[in-house]
């Protein structure tokens, strides 16, 4: 017989989402959508994140303080 440690684990295994995150870099508009749709109709099992307009083009700015 299983012991409920077992069951809760199983159950918090089974209800993990799935992250998926969207990128496209010639028509932002196009994660944003798919963003939406995966939200909609799967958000139950996915996490869903996209990236915002203009992303692509910029550049990481290092910490130089200190």
């Amino acid at each position: 017989m299983a012991d409920s440690t077992d069951s809760t684990n199983l159950t918090r295994e089974l209800t993990k989402k799935i992250s998926v995150l969207f990128v496209c870099i010639h028509n932002s508009a196009r994660s944003q959508m798919a963003e939406a749709f995966l939200r909609e109709f799967g958000g139950e099992y996915f996490s869903v994140e996209s990236v915002p307009p203009g992303a692509a083009e910029t550049k990481p700015i290092s910490n130089t303080s200190g």
